[in-house]
């Protein structure tokens, strides 16, 4: 029993304080971005494939694991763990590049380095504009992004 219990301590991971303003801040661009877009479930495979098949992100992240992607299991909310990551029946481009800065991130937990990681996912897949506009977004509702200078 004993074994069980501390297993469990370690695999729980704490959620960052700043998660419900980074949560909020991708909810404005949502509503604000016109680059934002509906993705069926059946289309988020290859957009997926896409991402990690990009020579830069192979580059950036050193040839990441591309995750297995998987049919929701919470609703209208997608998921990452371990290497795989779930998906509602329909999400966004914003949702899915969420998802995969987690498989990124994986102890970051909506900090900084995530935050940091989705501003440059959506600076490459969805344009400057959009990466601007996030920026901007993070600054007012106060989510820490690690601002150092890469090259976009």
């Amino acid at each position: 029993m004993l074994a069980i219990f501390a297993t469990t301590l370690i695999a729980v991971q704490t959620e960052h304080p700043q998660k419900e303003r980074l949560y909020h801040a991708e909810k404005l661009l949502v509503d604000e971005d016109p680059k934002v877009k509906v993705i069926p479930f059946a289309e988020i495979p290859q957009y997926v494939d896409k991402i990690y098949s990009d020579p830069w992100f192979k580059e950036r992240y050193k040839n990441p694991k591309k995750p297995i992607i998987e049919k929701g299991k919470f609703g209208n909310n997608g998921y990452s763990t371990g290497n795989r990551i779930g998906f509602p029946p329909v999400g966004t481009n914003i949702n899915i590049l969420h998802e995969i800065a987690h498989q990124l991130t994986p102890k970051d937990m909506h900090g900084p380095k995530f935050a940091r990681v989705l501003v440059d996912l959506v600076w490459k897949f969805m344009g400057q504009d959009s990466a601007d506009r996030l920026r901007k977004i993070y600054l007012k509702q106060d989510v820490n992004w690690l601002q150092k200078p890469n090259g976009n």
